[in-house]
């Protein structure tokens, strides 16, 4: 999952979500020691590799 979030084939994008969203996201983030970007890439990548 860490190797797909950091892949040298990756594209930038531009996302809207509530103010509330991203603030669980960079908490949950920090408790697990990762940027908050890159826990939203692999919650994506594990979306839809399922």
């Amino acid at each position: 999952m860490a190797q797909a979030a950091f892949s040298d084939d990756r594209e930038k994008i531009s996302l809207r979500v509530s103010k509330g969203d991203l603030a669980r996201l960079k908490s949950r983030a920090l408790q697990e020691g990762i940027p908050y970007q890159t826990l939203i890439n692999s919650i994506i990548h594990k979306y839809v590799s399922e």
